[in-house]
């Protein structure tokens, strides 16, 4: 295959895939107004998004929350349907998309890159301004990152001591899943 053939099949997977990610999306807004998923016994769109769209946890809280957001902002709905704002940025102005400022943050949306749009959320948005993030370090030991505003990405695992750039206090004991808060 040559390289002008290679891209070209690029091209067409990459514009399949967009139209997939749009038409998720639409069935996920026929889903939620029909309550589709409590017919098969699931208690929330997430749930059957997971179970029966074999969609990652992460997947599907982004696709539900800019479907959401798509029906009450037809913009988004068209922009997506166009394929010209990805999912990820639909996504980082749910937070901050009205009706009022609607073509303010899609023109953003299609222009910057991602995180020249989180930063232009977070600062619209202060809440959108920390990010957390929990991974698997071993079998019984998680990282927590979090990162506020435009500072340093803070660690903290178990056994891990309080440091300049690690301002979050030490844990003894493996992190459970609980609500916490740090002053920062």
């Amino acid at each position: 295959m040559t390289h002008e053939q290679l891209h070209l099949k690029a091209l067409a997977v990459a514009d399949r895939f967009l139209g997939s990610v749009a038409e998720v999306l639409e069935i996920l807004i026929e889903l939620d107004a029909q309550k589709t998923f409590e017919v098969y016994e699931c208690s929330s769109l997430f749930k059957y998004a997971v179970r029966y769209l074999k969609l990652s946890e992460d997947v599907a809280v982004s696709a539900i929350t800019v479907a959401r957001k798509a029906v009450l902002i037809p913009a988004l709905r068209r922009e997506l349907r166009d394929g010209n704002i990805p999912l990820s940025k639909a996504r980082n102005i749910c937070s901050v998309l009205d009706d009022t400022n609607h073509d303010h943050w899609l023109g953003l949306a299609k222009t910057l890159t991602s995180k020249q749009l989180q930063r232009e959320v977070a600062k619209t948005n202060s809440q959108a301004a920390v990010t957390e993030r929990l991974t698997y370090v071993e079998a019984n030991r998680l990282r927590l990152q979090v990162r506020y505003g435009g500072q340093k990405e803070m660690w903290v695992s178990p056994g891990q001591e309080k440091t300049q750039t690690n301002p979050l206090p030490r844990l003894s004991q493996p992190m459970k899943r609980r609500e916490t808060s740090w002053d920062v």
